[in-house]
């Protein structure tokens, strides 16, 4: 898809059929013209619920691939094998689009781990699979490759089907975040230490596997032409082993569960409402600051509203 003023992808299946398919390319045009989906030189790519099947051809090549494209979101796809490959094309989540900005500006509303408006909330309840193949496991072959772009997802597992193997994720020239995310057991991201750092790694501290938040930034990234990285060149290190390792109770507040203090309601009684903030897992998420909301309830005969102001208090919840 190239030169598009938007392109949305929602509910499809993308693979390769190898049967009288000659399979012939430059080598330096494997990693995006050859990829299962590419989108180039486009203004809006929305990427909802697709699965991307490895290729059976050449594992190294990835399932989709962004060149110039100016907004990208994704949510609750599947990439088995060699995932995204990027270039000068930001990604987002179209779960919470504003996700991106805390890379673009370190705003101090991202600094709190505060990560903007929900844009559609069934989309919390989708999560999005990168899993590494075995046959991409024959080399190093980055799960995503970010040119000079920033890449920030949440709502994300990834998992290997082999075990203790290492998830590598360069990025030349940006930087890239995982939220509320979860990484299969023995499994670490890898990283070239020479250029790239890991600012924040968060884990829940009731299982580590679930993330919080990882953040890393690299800088320029001399690599090769070939996907499949010679990693003798590299000097290679893990999250764990960063010294940026910590732990909360919950991961980021994504929920609100609102009901009454009573299970009885007579005319004219006063009825006591209250409200918790919970991230996806049900954990409670204590409330020390929020952005002033209305919230409007509505059914049948019964109509209130809500407002939250910016210390968290609920007017309406205390006098009922």
């Amino acid at each position: 898809v190239s030169q598009s003023h938007s392109v949305t992808m929602v509910d499809n299946a993308f693979d390769i059929n190898v049967e009288n398919e000659l399979w012939q390319y430059p080598s330096h045009l494997r990693y995006f013209k050859w990829s299962l989906v590419n989108v180039w030189r486009t203004e809006q790519a929305t990427v909802i619920n697709n699965v991307f099947a490895e290729n059976v051809v050449d594992p190294h090549i990835y399932g989709l691939a962004l060149y110039l494209v100016d907004y990208t979101c994704l949510s609750g796809n599947t990439f088995i094998g060699a995932a995204i490959w990027a270039n000068a094309s930001d990604i987002t989540s179209c779960f919470r689009p504003s996700l991106v900005d805390c890379l673009r500006s370190r705003n101090e509303t991202c600094l709190d781990d505060l990560y903007g408006p929900i844009a559609e909330m069934s989309l919390n309840e989708v999560s999005g699979q990168f899993v590494v193949g075995p046959q991409q496991n024959t080399s190093i072959t980055p799960v995503i490759l970010a040119y000079g772009c920033h890449v920030a997802l949440d709502n994300v597992n990834i998992t290997s089907e082999k075990d203790r193997d290492l998830i590598f994720l360069p990025n030349q020239n940006g930087s890239l975040l995982f939220v509320d995310s979860y990484i299969s057991a023995d499994n670490d991201f890898v990283y070239d230490a020479r250029e790239c750092s890991v600012i924040a790694n968060k884990r829940l501290a009731a299982n580590e596997q679930y993330i919080y938040k990882f953040h890393m930034a690299c800088e320029y990234i001399n690599m090769t032409n070939d996907i499949a990285v010679d990693v003798a060149g590299l000097l290679l290190s893990t999250s764990k082993a960063s010294g940026t390792m910590e732990y909360t109770d919950h991961l980021s507040a994504t929920m609100m569960n609102i009901s009454s203090n009573s299970g009885t309601y007579y005319p004219g009684g006063l009825l006591l409402i209250d409200y918790q903030v919970s991230d996806k897992l049900s954990n409670k998420v204590p409330i020390e600051f929020a952005e002033p909301i209305l919230i409007d309830l509505t059914g049948n005969s019964f109509l209130a509203r809500m407002t939250v102001d910016e210390t968290g208090t609920c007017l309406i919840c205390d006098t009922g």
